[in-house]
């Protein structure tokens, strides 16, 4: 059952993944289904309170960061803006929501600030490579694929405990 579980979240977040890459729009209707999956296969090894507290910690460090790009382009172009927009997709803020309940809240953060790192390096390269000029990143295709790796990973050599604040170290050490 739990293989299974594992294979339908790597399905889901290869869905995220092409949708925003081919579309830069990704269907409602995979966040809630992938929420509840990942509730699911989280709740088999941990208790509820630990997975509502990690999200809430987590949905708290989210709100954190979406509150201070809100005030930091509203203060660069002196008035108030709403980064969703024409900064953020919906798609975007809705994979952070969910994958706040996938890792424990330090795993959550090497997570957050990795995939961002790895976006933005390898966006930043398709545009030189490419020369292409379009504005959109995907980031919410791209933090898909990194969960997907990070997930097959797992269902492949079952190391990673994504509430176990070693994981990466785990994950790195080969």
């Amino acid at each position: 059952m739990e293989n299974l579980i594992g294979l339908f979240i790597i399905g889901l977040l290869i869905i995220i993944a092409i949708q925003d890459l081919k579309y830069r729009a990704v269907s409602w209707i995979v966040f809630p289904i992938l929420f509840i999956t990942t509730i699911v296969m989280v709740r088999q090894s941990h208790s509820w309170l630990i997975v509502s507290e990690t999200f809430m910690y987590n949905s708290v460090f989210v709100i954190a960061q979406l509150l201070l790009v809100t005030i930091y382009i509203s203060i660069k172009h002196n008035r108030i803006v709403n980064i969703t927009t024409k900064y953020l997709g919906w798609g975007d803020i809705l994979f952070l929501f969910v994958t706040s309940s996938f890792f424990s809240f330090f795993n959550f953060i090497l997570f957050y600030i990795i995939s961002l790192s790895l976006i933005l390096f390898t966006t930043i390269l398709v545009r030189i490579l490419k020369r292409n000029l379009v504005r959109e990143i995907p980031l919410a295709g791209g933090m898909a694929i990194i969960l997907s790796i990070i997930h097959i990973e797992q269902l492949l050599f079952r190391r990673l405990d994504y509430y176990d604040n070693g994981m990466l170290f785990t994950l790195l050490s080969g």
